[in-house]
């Protein structure tokens, strides 16, 4: 019973303004594509990722035209979601 009420891993405090100001002005940049040939009016759509390194964001932008517009801004989750069927505490 004792250890089903230990967290699976356990907590890490993490300095976010450290992060922030060590960080700060640092983005990595990734030219993807989505292949969406096998539907039916699909095609390849080219895509710049940023992702900032002071907030753990992700910022997808689309390449399909001259100009390139905005798909959206999120943050990441730290791991894969959280499963109950995958909880090895469980029978």
């Amino acid at each position: 019973m004792e250890e089903t009420l230990q967290p699976l891993r356990p907590y890490d405090p993490m300095d976010t303004l450290k992060q922030f100001l060590d960080h700060d002005r640092h983005v990595l940049r990734f030219y993807c594509y989505w292949d969406d040939r096998d539907e039916m009016f699909g095609d390849v759509r080219y895509m710049t990722l940023h992702y900032y390194l002071s907030d753990d964001t992700i910022e997808v932008s689309a390449l399909r035209s001259a100009v390139p517009f905005f798909i959206g801004l999120d943050s990441l989750c730290e791991g894969p979601p959280h499963s109950p069927s995958l909880d090895p505490r469980r029978p």
